[in-house]
């Protein structure tokens, strides 16, 4: 008799040890979602899947980008899924930009909570949005365009929207 109870309470102390295992694991995986939105004047060719990144520091992609007619001054909105382990408090009024991994890299939404102050956003908040202001690909490429054909061309005022070609 004594020899039937051995096994069977192993089991139940192995099957115990496994849950308490299994439950930790996951109480250590989950995660903090943030979804969120914004709305640009142009998207400078941000994609689904792009990453999301809070200062510098990868936090979450790019779920879907589509076109609003209704919002003619800002018509790409970019809905964005923030998911890291720990709560991730975004200020309403941070501000994101799309950027891009030096001349030719892949462009990403950067969060900039410099100067952010304001209650915090819930889930399905929409950000504030600001042109960047560092050059992309296309700003380089429209100024060469205009240099090959004699024109002057300050990459900072492309990348601003303020260059005049021709002149």
């Amino acid at each position: 008799m004594t020899t039937g109870i051995r096994p069977q309470l192993a089991a139940i102390v192995l099957i115990g040890a496994i849950t308490l295992v299994l439950w930790a694991a996951a109480g250590r995986h989950s995660s903090y979602r943030l979804h969120l939105e914004a709305h640009f004047a142009d998207a400078k060719g941000l994609r689904q899947g792009a990453a999301v990144n809070v200062a510098g520091v990868p936090v979450g992609r790019v779920t879907r980008i589509k076109v609003r007619t209704d919002l003619p001054e800002q018509p790409a909105e970019v809905e964005m899924l923030l998911q890291t382990d720990y709560e991730l408090r975004i200020p309403s009024d941070a501000v994101v930009t799309v950027e891009s991994e030096g001349l030719l890299g892949e462009p990403f939404a950067e969060i900039n909570l410099r100067n952010a102050s304001g209650p915090l956003l819930a889930d399905g908040g929409t950000l504030k949005t600001a042109p960047s202001l560092r050059p992309t690909a296309n700003d380089y490429l429209e100024c060469l365009t205009q240099i090959l054909n004699h024109q002057h061309c300050d990459v900072n005022q492309v990348s601003a929207g303020k260059a005049n070609p021709g002149k």
